[in-house]
């Protein structure tokens, strides 16, 4: 116990010194621990969000597949409809080619038997 105590003034600010140093480095043990307690668990919680994050991402994209599917089937339908209106069309056009080439056909054969 004698250790302790100081016998001049100069023994007493060494030990002075001595015990600041030794408590300020409990003091930053302490601290040091609860940050790191801080951080891992700050880091669990952010591993969380990110699988959170991941689910609704991929939630998100389900969806935008979902929507992306049903535009192109209406897309393909309504491609279908003016197919089928330009085949409508078509069909129309060329029977209107064979009547008309019909109708020259016999104005040809009029003309020729008029001739005769």
């Amino acid at each position: 116990m004698l250790i302790f105590i100081p016998d001049t003034l100069l023994e007493g600010f060494t030990w002075l010194v001595v015990l600041i140093a030794v408590a300020t480095a409990l003091v930053l043990l302490v601290l040091f621990g609860i940050h790191r307690r801080n951080t891992y668990q700050r880091i669990l919680q952010l591993e969380e969000k990110m699988h959170e994050h991941d689910e609704v991402i991929f939630r998100q994209a389900e969806i935008q597949t979902e929507k992306f599917k049903k535009a192109i089937q209406a897309h393909l339908s309504e491609i279908s409809q003016r197919i089928a209106k330009n085949e409508e069309h078509t069909n129309r056009l060329i029977n209107q080619l064979e009547d008309l080439r019909t109708l020259l056909d016999e104005e040809d054969e009029k003309d020729k038997g008029s001739l005769n």
